[in-house]
């Protein structure tokens, strides 16, 4: 999570990686969470994980959301 998540946010678009953003309320102040997707597959999901390990970010793990 992210206080300015604007670099991140850079790189996804630039790598045209779907994301979107969820606020998080810290004891601190919120913070922005950025996630990648949705994927339409698991196999899309992987791919898009490799994408996102190019682009020099480091991603936590894939899941599904249901």
């Amino acid at each position: 999570a992210y206080v300015d998540p604007s670099g991140v946010i850079a790189q996804l678009k630039e790598g045209k990686v779907p994301y979107f953003t969820e606020p998080i309320a810290t004891a601190k102040g919120t913070v922005i969470r950025v996630r990648a997707g949705p994927f339409a597959s698991q196999a899309a999901a992987d791919k898009a994980l490799a994408q996102i390990q190019g682009l020099g970010l480091k991603p936590g793990k894939v899941t599904a959301r249901p």
